[in-house]
């Protein structure tokens, strides 16, 4: 019960501060896979009918939730204006936690657990949105050319040239790369790194 509590005064919180970026679509109301997928490949399309090239970059966070550094949430709460007993709350709620795992009865020892939001907590994917929710700024991109759904993230760039574009991609793909290593420890997956290009050429879709 507390932690349902804790999760919608969050979630609250979050939509009266305006928090969170427009563009992510990951486990809030009223918004799906389906909805993220369909806002951006519009803007691709709208982009290509204008004749122009559209790059995009897609990443994936290698079990983002298990490699959250809860060190580095908390100062990103602090900045989203939680502060005050709530900071106190979720420092406790984080920090000094003990896990272990039994197997065919045997039990290993006590282990603590320095990363990650506590699994299956009900409040745990929103602190990771709110870990999350800067990455616009921090990459440097806006509205109009990025997507994300939980731990899964679309950059892309419009030119006039594949040159052009690749070498917004590859500045806003470092960017990203500093992003997820130093603002929260998460990893990226390089087997599910892909990029993607089009252009208004006859029979070249998106």
């Amino acid at each position: 019960v507390l932690e349902t509590i804790v999760k919608s005064d969050l979630e609250d919180h979050l939509a009266k501060t305006e928090a969170l970026p427009n563009t992510q679509f990951g486990f809030r109301k009223s918004r799906s896979t389906t909805a993220a997928l369909a806002t951006a490949h519009a803007k691709w399309l709208e982009a290509e009918q204008r004749g122009k090239v559209v790059g995009v970059l897609g990443f994936d966070l290698s079990a983002a939730f298990d490699t959250v550094n809860q060190l580095q949430l908390l100062p990103k709460l602090e900045k989203l204006e939680i502060t005050g007993t709530q900071l106190k709350l979720f420092h406790s709620y984080l920090t000094g936690g003990y896990q272990r795992v039994v197997w065919n009865g045997t039990e290993s020892v006590f282990l603590p657990v320095e990363y990650g939001v506590k699994q299956g907590s009900i409040p745990g994917l929103i602190l990771y949105l709110a870990l999350v929710a800067d990455v616009t700024s921090c990459v440097g991109v806006g509205n109009e050319d990025n997507s994300g759904y939980a731990d899964d993230f679309f950059l892309w760039a419009v030119g006039d040239s594949i040159e052009g574009v690749g070498s917004l991609l590859e500045s806003r793909a470092d960017a990203f790369s500093i992003f997820a290593g130093g603002g929260g420890g998460l990893v990226l997956n390089s087997t599910k790194t892909h990029l993607m290009i089009g252009a208004a050429v006859p029979g070249t879709r998106l």
